[in-house]
């Protein structure tokens, strides 16, 4: 079976795949997707309380549910954002080949820390270090992120980044932080789009 027209934007919690992800549908003429959005909406509950409520097991089989259904229905011209643990299991990095082009989205651990300390919202960094969780988890999942990818893109520098403007008002740090992430996204979108050989769908 070929694979379908997706980018899938796998890798860390606050690696950027939402915001380069939405990037992406806005600029080039496609649709955005996010698994943990689509089992919330079919759950009817946030992924807090699927945690609290029936545990990790449980979600991790929503999350190959959810894959599957894509597959199933086909569905092509997107850009998808998957859970962190989504490609631990390796029926879903299968699953993932076939959906699309998968990129990994890497930062640095410092980077990471920066981006998810005032999160509250992810249950597998709740308590304790979040230096040290991010340490640990990175360390588990690195491996089935590079072997599920087919390219990756370095974000550490750019996805979520506020550039400080020394001396800068607030509206022109706030612009200028904005033009860097507009920078960082397009080079990493010309990136993927050259590593695999496409030419850009562009949106006028």
């Amino acid at each position: 079976m070929d694979k379908l027209d997706n980018i899938i934007l796998i890798g860390f919690m606050g690696s950027g795949k939402t915001s380069f992800g939405k990037w992406i549908a806005k600029n080039h003429g496609r649709n955005f997707y996010d698994t943990d959005e689509l089992i919330e909406s079919s759950q009817l509950r946030s992924i807090s309380d699927i945690f609290a409520e029936n545990g990790e097991e449980y979600f991790r089989e929503l999350e190959t549910d959810t894959v599957r259904r894509m597959l199933d229905d086909k569905v092509s011209g997107g850009v998808i954002s998957v859970g962190g643990g989504l490609p631990l299991r390796a029926e879903n990095r299968r699953l993932l080949k076939r959906l699309g082009t998968v990129v990994y989205l890497k930062a640095d651990v410092a980077e990471l820390v920066k981006r998810l300390e005032k999160d509250n919202t992810r249950p597998l960094l709740a308590g304790g270090s979040l230096e040290e969780k991010i340490n640990r988890l990175i360390s588990e999942r690195s491996e089935f992120y590079e072997e599920a990818a087919d390219l990756e893109v370095d974000t550490s520098a750019g996805a979520d980044t506020v550039a400080e403007v020394s001396g800068a008002s607030a509206s022109d740090s706030k612009a200028a932080a904005a033009e860097m992430k507009e920078r960082s996204f397009r080079s990493m979108y010309e990136k993927i789009m050259s590593e695999t050989g496409r030419e850009p769908k562009r949106r006028f």
